[in-house]
């Protein structure tokens, strides 16, 4: 994260954008003098702010990357996490779908239609713009959320940078989904 140069672009594009609304014309030199005067100094700020933030933030030193041991242990971890997520997911599955074949069996052997009522399917089909708008937020809000964390603190994430992403895509699509789960029960009450 290079914030003076940063700084030097946006003082670019604010001289740009006077050069625009002021000309170089005899008849209204003095606005436009005055304009550019004060937008330069204002960047001049911005760019010691910049400057020292920077000189701050390098002041910091990012963890030492894990090596020997440790580092076999920290790409272990890395490779058994997929793996795991995945067999959680499908044991999850496989469960779900076990459960739904016992209560079907359940109902046939009590002589009740296992298709019959309301279903599932039919209770979540009411709202089903709602769920996937709000979770579509909640993706968005998540990679922006990921992005201001990269340009903050780009320096100290290293390799972490899509851990920051999915994590944060995962929290706010929870987020979002949860307060599916509230409006679409309060409307289903009424």
């Amino acid at each position: 994260m290079n914030l003076s140069l940063m700084m030097l672009q946006f003082q670019d594009y604010l001289t740009a954008i006077v050069d625009f609304l002021f000309p170089n014309s005899a008849q209204d030199s003095t606005s436009g003098d005055t304009v550019r005067r004060t937008v330069s100094s204002m960047a001049d700020t911005l760019t010691n702010a910049a400057s020292a933030v920077e000189a701050q933030v390098r002041m910091v030193s990012a963890p030492p990357h894990p090596s020997g041991a440790e580092g076999i242990l920290h790409e272990l971890l890395g490779a058994l996490v997929p793996i795991v997520f995945a067999l959680t997911a499908g044991v999850l599955i496989w469960k779900r779908l076990d459960t739904r074949r016992a209560i079907e069996l359940a109902m046939i052997e009590k002589g009740l239609d296992p298709r019959g009522g309301i279903t599932e399917k039919d209770s979540t089909r009411k709202f089903r713009a709602l769920r996937f708008g709000l979770l579509l937020v909640g993706v968005g809000l998540g990679l922006g959320v990921a992005m201001v964390i990269w340009n903050l603190f780009d320096f100290q994430l290293g390799g972490y940078r899509p851990h920051v992403a999915l994590t944060s895509v995962a929290f706010f699509s929870g987020l979002a989904l949860t307060v599916y789960h509230i409006i679409a029960t309060s409307l289903e009450k009424r």
